[in-house]
């Protein structure tokens, strides 16, 4: 036998916990929204009983797939990967229906459980999309550090050498609900000399060198200060991101999260050089001793 419904909904500001209290069990239908296949989420669902049948529903399981009175929690544990979480207040229900001539009634069911709603769902994964890159900028991402080779003091006629340390982060939030993993990778580094002078975005991280090798060796991340004044150098981090929903496959996040190391400090000295008759030692206020003081 084939039913064609028509729902009229009205919908209830409460729902009775366990039973089939404040579901209708005449003809105006369930007072939720349902998914009608092709039609999306109404409230005005195609559903127009016959004059020969009544019908009912009754709960199978609520949305964090507790049982009900009339299920069992097998059953229940069965139907969990169809928890009804697209809306508030879901319930997975069960259609029955009956010939009024039948006193008391005969019911059968009509159809497989469905999820209905008290508010009208939403589309969480395009939601969550729309969302994700905003949520991304605002996590608590380390930047990792930033450090200089030679460091603090460096020379004007030197390469300072700088490198960054950051790592891939995970977080778990909730967004709508649902339970979100994103994954935080940096991608590229944008160095800033603190002179006025930057470098990138570039991948390389930088490496380091051995201190024999300070001042002299041209790497990718070194740099050259013509003046002797002292500098705030930092690296702007660059993370690419993914994220997937309750366990699902992981998705891009569109675009990056752009974070800052804390800044150090460069000191850049100039080397000059003087005959001298007495080293320190015989005459501490010797040119370029300590009593006298460096020279910039």
């Amino acid at each position: 036998m084939c039913f064609i419904f028509t729902l009229t909904i009205a919908v209830p500001s409460s729902r009775a916990q366990g039973s089939e209290a404040d579901w209708d069990t005449d003809n105006q239908g369930i007072g939720m929204y349902i998914e009608v296949p092709g039609a999306g989420w109404t409230n005005s669902a195609p559903v127009t009983p016959d004059t020969s049948h009544i019908y009912k529903t009754t709960i199978e399981c609520v949305s964090d797939g507790h049982q009900q009175s009339n299920t069992g929690a097998m059953h229940c544990e069965a139907v969990s990967m169809r928890q009804c979480t697209a809306g508030n207040n879901g319930a997975m229900v069960q259609w029955y229906s009956a010939l009024k001539a039948f006193n008391p009634p005969d019911w059968q069911k009509v159809g497989t459980p469905t999820c209905v709603y008290d508010a009208k769902p939403v589309n969480l994964l395009a939601e969550i999309a729309a969302r994700i890159q905003t949520e991304f900028q605002h996590l608590p991402i380390s930047p990792g550090t930033v450090s200089a080779q030679p460091s603090p003091f460096t020379l004007n006629t030197w390469q300072t050498n700088f490198l960054a340390n950051a790592v891939t982060q995970n977080f778990d939030v909730s967004m709508l609900g649902q339970r979100v993993h994103i994954s935080a990778t940096p991608q590229s580094y944008t160095y800033d000399f603190g002179d006025g002078q930057t470098l990138g975005p570039i991948t390389s991280a930088g490496q380091a060198v051995p201190q024999a090798q300070w001042g002299q060796l041209v790497t990718p991340t070194s740099h050259r200060y013509a003046s002797t004044v002292d500098y705030n150098a930092r690296v702007i981090v660059h993370f690419s991101g993914s994220y997937s929903i309750n366990g699902g496959p992981a998705t891009p996040i569109p675009g990056q999260g752009d974070f800052s190391t804390k800044a150090i400090q460069v000191k850049v000295w100039s080397v000059r050089k003087r005959w001298v008759s007495q080293d320190c030692l015989q005459n501490p206020h010797a040119w370029g001793c300590a009593a006298t003081g460096p020279e910039r």
